[in-house]
Parts: C-alpha cells; sequence; structure tokens
C-alpha cells in the first residue's frame, strides 16, 4: 500500500517496507502522481477517484485533498469528508499495533488532521448527512463480500460516529475475529467491557447472523482484476 500526502502540490511516496513488486494499481498511482507535478488536476482527480473507489486509501486521502482544494474539480467540502473518512478507516486497517510503524502513525493523523478541517467547515447537518452515507457506502462492501470492510464497520461505530456505538462497534469486530481478520479480537476484546450482559447477548446473536450471512456466498473476484481495468482505462 501507498501512502501518499499532498502538501503544496507535491506527492511524496512510500511504500510498506518489504513491499517490492510494483503492481498495476502502483503504475496507475505514478499515473496520478505525475499528473498532479504536471499541474493536469483534472486528470489527476479522474485517475484517484477510480482508485478511490477501488477502496485504495492513499488515493482516497489525495482525491479528498484535491477536492478540498478545489484543483481538477469545484470545490466540495462534503464530498472531500467522505473519501477522508474512507481513508482513515483505511488507514487503520493497516496498523499493527504490535509494530512501532511511524509513517503509517503519521499518515493516520494527517488524514484525521483534514478529516477535522473539513467537519469545522461543514454545518452538523451535513456532516451527518456525509456520515450516513459512507455507512451505506460501507455496508454495500459488506454485501460485496469484502472481508477488510467488516473491522472498518467497527472503527466507524468507535470514531466515525460523534457519539461511539459499543453495541455497534462489538458486533462487527466480533464478525471480523470469527473470520480471522487480524486484530479484530484484541478490538472486541476491550469494546466488550464496555457493554451490559443483555446488550452482549444481544449484539452476539446478530453476530452470529451477520457471520453466517458472509460465508454464504463466494467473495468478490480478486484485486487483480479491478486493478488491471483501472490501469487499461488510462494507459497512454
Amino acid at each position: 500500500m501507498r501512502i501518499v500526502l499532498v502538501l503544496f502540490l507535491m506527492f511524496f511516496m512510500s511504500y510498506i517496507s518489504g513491499f517490492s513488486q510494483v503492481t498495476n494499481s502502483d503504475k496507475l498511482y505514478k499515473k496520478g502522481s505525475d499528473a498532479v507535478l504536471d499541474k493536469n488536476y483534472s486528470l489527476a482527480v479522474d485517475i484517484f477517484k477510480k482508485m478511490a473507489m477501488n477502496n485504495e486509501y492513499d488515493a482516497q486521502y489525495n482525491l479528498a485533498y484535491l477536492i478540498r482544494s478545489g484543483k481538477g474539480v469545484t470545490q466540495n467540502y462534503s464530498e472531500a469528508l467522505f473519501w477522508a473518512f474512507s481513508a482513515t478507516l483505511g488507514l487503520r486497517t493497516w496498523i499493527d499495533p504490535s509494530k512501532n510503524d511511524e509513517k503509517l502513525e503519521q499518515d493516520l493523523r494527517k488524514a484525521n488532521d483534514l478529516t477535522s478541517d473539513l467537519i469545522d467547515l461543514l454545518p452538523e447537518k451535513t456532516t451527518e448527512t456525509v456520515r450516513k452515507e459512507l455507512l451505506s457506502y460501507l455496508l454495500d462492501r459488506y454485501k460485496k463480500k469484502e472481508i477488510d470492510v467488516i473491522t472498518q464497520l467497527g472503527d466507524y461505530f468507535l470514531i466515525i460516529l460523534e457519539d461511539e456505538n459499543y453495541a455497534d462497534a462489538y458486533m462487527w469486530y466480533s464478525v471480523a475475529t470469527a473470520l480471522g481478520v487480524e486484530g479484530a479480537i484484541e478490538e472486541r476484546d476491550k469494546v466488550e467491557r464496555k457493554l451490559d450482559s443483555d446488550t452482549l447477548v444481544k449484539k452476539q446473536n446478530e453476530a452470529k447472523i451477520k457471520f453466517e450471512d458472509f460465508k454464504k456466498t463466494e467473495t468478490i473476484p480478486d484485486e487483480k482484476v479491478k486493478e488491471n481495468k483501472a490501469e487499461k482505462e488510462y494507459e497512454s
């Protein structure tokens, strides 16, 4: 995964340690980065939006930044907030609490800063609408059997909402734990301490239904399919 932070129209690229093979997604990402350096912001927005829809979190951050800045597209703070929220959730899935990854932690802080900036610019009612739109988007991904979105749903109820919803966060972390998602068990156990016994039993039953529903059909196609499709659209 690449984490790119846009600052004064410059892109600073970094990669997760140990990742050496250049993928089709990386090539497309570089094309978007080059477009920014060439001040072809419309092309950059177009590319990053395609990648953002494929849940590439660095692209989501850059798209949010460009929309916030009004470069290549008219300013739209609510749309920028949607993608900034998405980037924040995605970055959290990459952080391993057992490791000290300062770069990822720094990127998450910057995504949070962008989110806070946008919330300050928007009326509360609009921010709440964006939150609802994001939840709908995450649930659509869940219906498509995207396993990485399940912990993001748990995070949504803890960090995206204005007030934490520990019960629903517990439910989603429980589903993620049952599916073997790394790090989910720690999050589930932390949230469990916030719940009374009646709520705990209720949410355990709901988690069982969600878990069985998730296992009913096959998972979505390999990410390579989406990467190749996206890249072909922008081949020179």
